[in-house]
């Protein structure tokens, strides 16, 4: 049997959520700060921090387990993302990048926030296989 509740399993789950939105925001502006290339290189970034924060947020308050349902499919898409990314920039490290980060560091910090983000998708499936198996019991 598995220690952690569904409760406990969402709560992760949702400040997951909050805390990689809130650090992709920051983490865009500090790179691309000075050097803005083209906004269809940044859009889907800050729009999926948006939504995690925002769903991060609602799931957080508790009692709701439609949040995190919609949080699977944002973290497909999120992890899809910097997969790509990341393939993208391990294909091309001989070459320059924009920005204020180095490309090797770059590099390396987008493929630990895909295995984060992949990590979240997990977090968010248990939480979501708890919640049905605690609605069964009952």
């Amino acid at each position: 049997m598995c220690a952690i509740s569904a409760s406990r399993a969402s709560e992760i789950a949702s400040w997951q959520a909050i805390g990689f939105g809130a650090f992709l925001l920051i983490a865009e502006t500090f790179r691309n700060w000075g050097a803005w290339p083209a906004w269809t290189s940044f859009a889907f970034d800050y729009l999926f921090a948006v939504l995690l924060l925002g769903l991060g947020i609602v799931a957080n308050r508790g009692g709701r387990n439609w949040p995190i349902k919609l949080l699977v499919p944002l973290w497909l898409l999120v992890v899809s993302l910097f997969s790509l990314s990341f393939a993208s920039h391990v294909s091309n490290l001989d070459q320059q990048t924009y920005g204020a980060i180095p490309h090797l560091p770059l590099t390396v910090g987008i493929g630990v926030m895909a295995g984060v983000a992949l990590a979240s998708l997990v977090t968010c499936v248990f939480a979501i296989h708890r919640a049905a198996k605690t609605r069964g019991s009952e």
